[in-house]
């Protein structure tokens, strides 16, 4: 009998489908820089659970194919059921299969720390922390757009509201910086544009998380391509894949003034007079790079 019991746990432990302890990735990310990309990105790299569980033992993994486009994460949640539905049902099949033998690959994903979008914080020494930034014009145009098109038609967004969220963001961000230097490596920030541009960024992430996805990062990419990863047809979540598409607005572009206030290169981005600049320059002139509006 003890035989038995020995080599029962033996097979517990070293089974290749037999999930480890998960690690806990909690995700920050202002609204509209891609959050949703990002999560459907880590749901196809991981076995995620995400109701921040301290009890992992009991977590049901989603391991089955097909998960995705029946709605596990949907939460009943209209607004959530309507996003998803812009999507791709094959991408979000192709998305939920795992290759490498089948081996779970587990992680508790948390995007809800401090509330929806709420300000960074440094990881627990056990945990790992994601930063997700984006450049801060196509941030306020993308809300822009779902602002007036779908949440609050009526309710005006005028150059306050611009300067509103461009306040926001930084003060977001400088926390971010703060919380990367405090939180010695165990925090990595992402930005939305490496993201769609290569595999590497998922790549980067894997490696930062020390844990074998179940899917490569090069076929996630693929899948998650605007192209590959949307229906056809009209959407006002993921709108169409120009990073860039707020200069083609007359009315955005009007707004553009109070930029000269901000100063964007500490991120890695450009200060407010070039963004006004560009705003006053003909379109077509500048270089566009076509990047995924998936936030």
């Amino acid at each position: 009998m003890q035989i038995f019991v020995i080599i029962w746990m033996m097979i517990e432990v070293y089974s290749p489908n037999a999930p480890a302890k998960p690690r806990v990735l909690a995700i920050f990310s202002y609204p509209r820089c891609g959050s949703h990309y990002l999560t459907h990105c880590i749901r196809a790299l991981y076995d995620t659970d995400e109701n921040n569980l301290e009890d992992w033992s009991g977590v049901q993994w989603r391991s089955e194919p097909g998960a995705a486009e029946r709605g596990v994460h949907l939460r009943g949640d209209a607004e959530a059921r309507d996003r998803e539905n812009e999507l791709n049902p094959l991408a979000l099949y192709a998305l939920s299969l795992r290759a490498n033998c089948g081996k779970q690959s587990p992680l508790i994903l948390d995007h809800e720390r401090n509330g929806a979008h709420g300000l960074p914080e440094a990881p627990a020494t056990n945990e790992r922390a994601c930063i997700l930034i984006r450049d801060p014009l196509a941030m306020v145009y993308s809300y822009y757009r779902v602002w007036t098109s779908r949440w609050e038609p009526d309710e005006p967004f005028d150059s306050g509201s611009v300067r509103h969220h461009l306040d926001s963001y930084c003060s977001f961000y400088d926390t971010a910086l703060r919380v990367i230097e405090e939180s010695q490596g165990r925090t990595i920030l992402l930005r939305y544009e490496d993201l769609v541009l290569s595999p590497l960024a998922l790549q980067n992430l894997c490696n930062f998380l020390s844990q074998t996805p179940k899917l490569e990062p090069e076929f996630v990419w693929h899948m998650t391509k605007f192209e590959n990863f949307t229906r056809a047809g009209a959407r006002s979540f993921y709108r169409e894949g120009n990073n860039g598409a707020w200069r083609s607005d007359a009315a955005f572009c009007a707004m553009a003034g109070v930029l000269e206030d901000f100063d964007f290169r500490r991120y890695g981005y450009k200060n407010g007079v070039s963004y006004v600049t560009e705003a006053q320059h003909p379109v077509g002139t500048f270089h566009q790079s076509k990047q995924s509006e998936v936030g």
